[in-house]
């Protein structure tokens, strides 16, 4: 995958409910995080004491992005392997944590993760300038580490030196402490494009205008803003899953010994998220309404846990999506189907690292036509699109009041004239053309 310098949000799980880290961790992701910040400090190096190797491994099944740990322990060669095996995605070793740092970033490579070193706010960027080549990212303490909620120290000048030192190498700089809305424009415009986000636990709002003004830098002197933050459904929109989920239904209702359906029938259900797909499904076959709960749990399980015909994408659908975030969008997911199943999907399909925020049927209290799903992908973007392919999807979008482009070949029943929508296409060769036409109206 080509190395991204878009700015990325990375929350820290230090300021989470302890006693509920599945749900902040899930909770985090849904809100946009790009990557999950952990923070493990050894009361040594640091005057705090947090998460070791076991803790890490146990959070690594709720983390669906990205998982990036800092170290703020002396020694740290000793432990590498361990967090290695734990899951660790990018793992940061403090350069001021002994004497061999060229040896440590070494090793955290051979162990199979991403190297990253850290600086503290009184090391200046010197430190780091032969280390580079060993280095995916660098880490720019804003704080001296150890613990939450400090005030928020300028390291904008090493910033730059950092960013000049790097040059057109693939290489991260992240900031940690004090990032908050107000501190990240300072940081971004110096040239890090990685945030963690501690105590401020707000990662839709700092994207938002992290991104905007990494755009606003981005583009050519001159050239006007023309990005959206565009939110799609799912099936039938980029993916065809009915012969996935019909595999599910099936195999489901045979644990039941109920007979199997067929596969246009139950394309007919798909649409309005996976509680009405069962209701339709008892109705179509006339059972009793006290199969709906362990038809439901034993369907969905059979969909998110047991291998069944994959999800196909659209034919050029990823190309599609490639040059729109090519063009400087924001991407989103706004789909009735369970988060878990949504994460699963995008992450068989190779769809995952297109998009910055999911919304799945289960992440709000309601779901689409209600616009509150939305609203919610979106996030509260100045120039907001959706795109989908159903009259659910139509709906959702006159009730948002918010433009929408409708996909023909997907699951809707109703003609295309019928469909209330700014434009449409019938193949995704297409989209980004048609995107560029309407982003100066939207």
């Amino acid at each position: 995958m080509s190395f991204d310098r878009s700015v990325k949000i990375a929350p820290s799980i230090l300021s989470a409910d302890f006693a509920n880290f599945g749900q902040e961790i899930r909770a985090i992701e849904d809100q946009g995080a790009d990557w999950v910040h952990v923070d493990v400090m050894d009361g040594h190096f640091v005057p705090n004491l947090t998460f070791g190797p076991p803790a890490v491994k146990a959070f690594r099944p709720h983390v669906k992005t990205f998982m990036d740990v800092h170290l703020m322990i002396a020694p740290v060669d000793p432990y590498i392997d361990a967090y290695a095996e734990a899951g660790t995605d990018m793992l940061t070793a403090h350069v001021e944590a002994g004497p061999h740092i060229h040896r440590t970033l070494q090793a955290i490579r051979a162990a199979g993760m991403k190297s990253g070193v850290a600086l503290n706010p009184g090391t200046p960027a010197e430190a780091v300038t032969e280390l580079l080549d060993l280095a995916d990212m660098v880490l720019v303490m804003t704080v001296n580490p150890g613990f939450g909620g400090q005030k928020f120290i300028d390291m904008t000048a090493k910033i730059r030196k950092i960013r000049a030192a790097i040059g057109d190498r693939d290489i991260h700089i992240q900031v940690d402490g004090g990032v908050d809305p107000k501190t990240a424009p300072l940081v971004v415009e110096a040239g890090a494009d990685v945030l963690v986000a501690g105590s401020c636990r707000v990662p839709g709002r700092l994207r938002r205008q992290t991104r905007n003004l990494w755009r606003q830098h981005a583009r050519h002197p001159g050239q006007p803003d023309m990005s959206l933050t565009i939110a799609f459904d799912l099936d039938g929109t980029l993916i065809d899953s009915v012969p996935q989920i019909a595999a599910s239904v099936n195999t489901g209702l045979a644990k039941f010994d109920i007979p199997a359906l067929a596969e246009p029938t139950v394309k007919g259900f798909v649409g309005r998220g996976f509680p009405k797909l069962i209701e339709q499904v008892i109705a179509h076959l006339d059972l009793p309404a006290d199969h709906y709960a362990p038809l439901h749990d034993t369907i969905l399980q059979e969909y998110v846990t047991v291998p069944t015909p994959p999800s196909v994408i659209y034919p050029g659908a990823l190309g599609a999506l490639n040059t729109l975030r090519a063009d400087g969008h924001s991407l989103t997911i706004c789909t009735n189907k369970p988060y878990d199943a949504t994460v699963k999907c995008l992450d068989d399909t190779g769809l995952a690292p297109l998009f910055d925020r999911v919304i799945g049927g289960d992440s709000l209290p309601t779901r689409k036509p209600d616009p509150a799903m939305l609203f919610a992908a979106l996030d509260g973007a100045e120039k907001p699109l959706y795109i989908g392919d159903s009259e659910t999807d139509a709906e959702t979008a006159v009730a948002a009041n918010i433009t929408f482009l409708l996909y023909t070949e997907g699951y809707r029943k109703t003609p295309v004239a019928d469909l209330p929508h700014s434009a449409a296409f019938s193949h995704f060769d297409a989209l980004p053309d048609l995107v560029r036409s309407q982003a100066s109206s939207v």
